[in-house]
């Protein structure tokens, strides 16, 4: 079981993941990516090698989202305008229907995990939420519960912060992303529930 962290642990979990980004991949200088939603951001890319190839995160500066923190994620695709997926993780608690991302605390071990709440965009098309969780809890075995104060909802399972594979992770998630992204191109829904 997975539980919600304070606003306090996700700004110190996002600290941490930053400093480790620029501690552990090589710079690219600055660059742009393009949400598949449409939005544009700009900041500091990174490009690292992993198992599953090349991975180049976006990391979006704090003040130019004041509610979110933003990282633009590709995988084997450094110049590409548009992100494979956005990692957006709510400043706050309270705030997290509008983000894709949650930091959690897993019970027993302490550690701190980056989930995905399974809100995406395929274009400019959304497939549903429970679509995408059951499409990776099918596909991956990687959907948990999330024990909130409010409610306990289900997240996937991205990778833990502190983990020496937490890149490789990242990766791996990202091409899983492309597939569901590639078979609801194809054929919608239905094809993510086969």
């Amino acid at each position: 079981m997975f539980t919600e962290v304070s606003n306090d642990e996700i700004r110190k979990a996002i600290t941490a993941f930053r400093d480790r980004i620029a501690r552990e991949l090589p710079p690219g200088g600055v660059g742009a990516f393009r949400h598949p939603g449409g939005d544009t951001r700009e900041g500091a890319r990174y490009d690292g090698a992993t198992k599953y190839g090349l991975l180049t995160i976006f990391v979006i500066p704090d003040d130019a989202e004041p509610t979110r923190y933003i990282h633009g994620i590709n995988i084997n695709r450094p110049n590409a305008r548009d992100a494979t997926l956005r990692l957006s993780t709510s400043k706050a608690v309270d705030g997290i229907g509008k983000a894709s991302t949650v930091a959690v605390r897993e019970r027993g071990t302490n550690e701190l995990w980056m989930c995905h709440l399974g809100d995406i965009r395929v274009h400019r098309d959304r497939p549903r939420r429970a679509v995408v969780l059951d499409y990776f809890h099918r596909r991956h075995h990687s959907v948990v519960n999330v024990d909130s104060k409010r409610k306990p909802y289900p997240a996937i399972k991205i990778g833990a912060l502190e983990s020496p594979s937490l890149f490789d992770d990242i990766a791996l998630f990202a091409k899983q992303m492309e597939q569901l992204k590639a078979e609801y191109r194809e054929g919608g829904e239905r094809a993510l529930q086969r």
